[in-house]
């Protein structure tokens, strides 16, 4: 399958050279999209579906790291790699905070560089998509243990009051009611306890 890369660049002899880097490869590894305008960006990833996005901070309607913060913004999802004409380390790192996954210079655009910095971009965004899932399934997990024991303290009080209830003096309709009161209190319970196992025995599994 194809690495789906969206290329954001008004300068000709920065977008040749990029082409020509992935050139060095089988037709087949890149499928490039070439836009000029920040804005044809946004409107390009809302339409298409891309594995990296290469930016450059200094467009005609985007300059500087507002325009990767608001890309960042409408696809987290997607790596994002900025390429820049200057070396800036500060700058560097100021876009790495905002979720750039990493800075090339385009004074040193070399083949190999940028296939792997492509390479290495998309598979630690997959990691962190990842690692983030897991760790909503985990705060899901537990807050639905919280609520099950919850359940299960209440159906706990309901019992000891039925139990109350049955060993006084009732008509044949209230011993039916409380009968009655009795199993759904039952079946709710084991209907929780389907659904949530007790928290101590909620099995957990670190992330390797």
């Amino acid at each position: 399958m194809s690495i789906g890369v969206l290329l954001v660049e008004d300068d000709v002899h920065d977008v040749d050279a990029v082409k020509r880097a992935f050139a060095k490869f089988p037709p087949t590894t890149f499928e490039l999209t070439h836009v000029t305008r920040f804005s044809d960006a946004i409107q390009a990833q809302k339409e298409g579906r891309f594995h990296v996005i290469l930016l450059d901070l200094g467009l005609p309607d985007s300059v500087g790291l507002k325009g990767l913060e608001k890309l960042m913004a409408r696809a987290s999802d997607t790596p994002v790699i900025v390429l820049t004409g200057h070396d800036d380390d500060e700058m560097a790192l100021r876009g790495i905070e905002l979720g750039a996954q990493e800075f090339l210079c385009k004074n040193d655009l070399q083949p190999q560089r940028l296939v792997r910095a492509v390479r290495h971009a998309i598979k630690r965004k997959q990691c962190q998509i990842g690692k983030t899932a897991s760790e909503s399934d985990e705060a899901l997990q537990e807050r639905l243990a919280e609520m099950a024991e919850g359940v299960r303290e209440l159906n706990f009080g309901v019992s000891e009051k039925i139990i109350e209830l049955q060993k006084t003096e009732l008509s044949q309709i209230q011993r039916d009611l409380v009968s009655d009161i009795d199993a759904k209190t039952k079946a709710s319970l084991n209907m929780v306890n389907n659904a949530v196992p007790a928290a101590d025995f909620i099995p957990f599994e670190p992330e390797p």
